[in-house]
């Protein structure tokens, strides 16, 4: 029985434009201009602080969920905010999320994006890469960094293509993070969201946002995923005569020490045309393994728990001899 795994280049087709930075300082006191804020824009007030100006939640008298949103399509580069809160500790139930980079469509916690997490029961900082059913942490700081009644830190993330995540507090790292998978879509915002019991709806304020595309990076999306070096991709397990058939699948090792971009593979058999492994932007971590699938509730029911990628158009195998 012979098995062959072939390599191709699938170039895709330029997609996202370059992105573009701004600013928020909240001086000109006005939300509706430079940039426009759409969202929960009737429970945030904007009041001055010295010679400045700040914004500031001003949710109702009972536990909610606040939301402000402004267009961004930074994907790459840093983001630089300074967030304050009263009242006590941040909390599960009161807690801060900065969404970095957010697809559009939907609520900010219902559409893909990435986003920190500003408290918890733990009193920490976290990273999370989020889709429309669920939630990835990448990265968090150590418990009790915001154990205090108040505070008023600067926060500033960057990621950067190979290097990943960083975050850090007042100029000082918290955490770095392996970079997860590019969103499915390009970015189209940057958003504040609160979460606050009856008692703490005013607690939470934010200043001074900066977010810096990393231009080399951004402009880089929009083309083809680089060559797949040689021997970069391993097959570690094929599965061509399961029960049932529908369960075919072919399990693949990163050996380098960077991500792949998976859109630069294609799979075929002795009998099909190559079809390409994804159409997305799909990064496989140094060192990890993929699970490519025929059919996912298949793999599921077979092997719960286990992330996979399925494969579109898939080349069923030959179960006597094939070509792959």
């Amino acid at each position: 029985m012979r098995y062959w795994f072939t390599l191709l280049l699938l170039l895709s087709p330029a997609r996202w434009a370059l992105a573009q930075s701004w600013s928020e300082t909240f001086a000109d006191g006005d939300l509706s201009a430079n940039p426009a804020w759409s969202g929960d824009t009737a429970f945030w007030q904007l009041k001055p602080a010295g010679s400045d100006w700040i914004l500031e939640s001003a949710g109702p008298e009972a536990s909610d969920t606040l939301t402000l949103e402004t267009p961004s399509s930074v994907a790459y580069g840093s983001w630089t905010f300074t967030v304050g809160y009263t009242g006590g500790p941040l909390s599960n139930f009161n807690l801060i999320r900065i969404y970095l980079a957010s697809q559009a469509g939907g609520a900010l916690h219902e559409t893909a994006g990435f986003y920190l997490q500003i408290g918890s029961n733990e009193r920490d900082v976290r990273l999370y890469r989020q889709t429309a059913t669920s939630r990835t942490l990448m990265g968090q700081s150590t418990a009790g960094l915001l154990d205090t009644d108040e505070a008023t830190p600067t926060l500033r993330a960057t990621r950067r293509p190979g290097s990943g995540w960083a975050v850090s507090l007042d100029d000082s790292l918290l955490f770095t993070a392996a970079d997860a998978a590019p969103l499915p879509d390009p970015p189209a915002r940057f958003g504040l969201w609160v979460k606050h019991t009856r008692t703490r709806a005013y607690d939470f304020r934010f200043d001074d946002v900066y977010v810096e595309p990393d231009d080399e990076a951004d402009t880089d999306t929009t083309s083809a995923p680089p060559p797949i070096p040689p021997g970069a991709l391993v097959i570690n397990e094929i599965h061509f005569a399961p029960t049932p058939a529908e369960n075919e699948f072919v399990e693949i090792l990163n050996r380098l020490d960077a991500p792949i971009d998976l859109r630069g593979l294609a799979l075929a058999d002795n009998r099909d045309e190559p079809v390409p492994v994804a159409t997305e932007p799909t990064l496989l971590a140094a060192g990890d393994l993929a699970v490519l699938v025929r059919d996912t509730a298949a793999f599921n029911a077979a092997f719960p728990g286990r992330a996979s990628i399925p494969v579109a158009n898939w080349p069923s195998l030959n179960n006597d001899a094939d070509e792959v």
